[in-house]
C-alpha cells in the first residue's frame, strides 16, 4: 500500500486524531486501552510503511536492471542484451512502452520514497476535545 492512501485507518474525518494525541492521553490518564491503541496503531504504521518501502525498492530495482541492461546492450555490448533484443524486435512501440513505463514508476518511486507515513486513530472524544480548545 501507497502510503497517504486513503483507506478506513488513514481517514481524516471529524473523529479522528494523531497518534500521538492518543500517546499523551493514556501517559496523562494512565490508560492501558488508549496505550494498547497507540501501539497496535504505530506496529501497523511501521509494517505498511516498510511494506511500501519494499515495493518502492524492488520497482527501483527493475528500473535499474532495466536501463542498465539496455545501455550494455547499446553502448559496445558484442552481444544483444534482454532490452535491446526487445527494442529491436518491437521498433518504436516498444522504445514508447518501455519511456511511458519510466514515466510512470520514476515519480511512483519518489514519491513513495519521500512520503512519510501519515495515520490517524478514531476517537470521537479526543478529536473533540481538540476542536473545542
Amino acid at each position: 500500500m501507497i502510503p497517504g492512501a486513503v483507506n478506513g485507518e488513514q481517514y481524516r474525518g471529524f473523529d479522528t486524531v494523531p497518534p500521538q494525541r492518543v500517546h499523551d492521553a493514556a501517559l496523562r490518564d494512565e490508560s492501558k486501552f488508549l496505550l494498547d491503541l497507540y501501539r497496535e496503531s504505530e506496529e501497523k504504521s511501521e509494517q505498511r510503511y516498510q511494506d511500501a518501502m519494499n515495493l518502492a525498492d524492488a520497482m527501483a530495482a527493475m528500473v535499474l536492471f532495466a536501463v542498465t541492461n539496455a545501455a550494455i546492450g547499446y553502448l559496445g555490448s558484442t552481444g544483444q542484451t534482454m532490452m535491446s533484443g526487445f527494442i529491436s524486435w518491437s521498433d518504436m512501440y516498444g522504445q514508447m512502452l518501455i519511456l511511458l513505463t519510466l514515466l510512470v514508476l520514476v515519480p511512483l518511486i519518489a514519491r513513495i520514497w519521500l512520503s512519510l507515513p501519515e495515520d490517524r486513530i478514531y476517537h470521537p472524544e479526543l478529536a473533540k476535545a481538540d476542536r473545542n480548545s
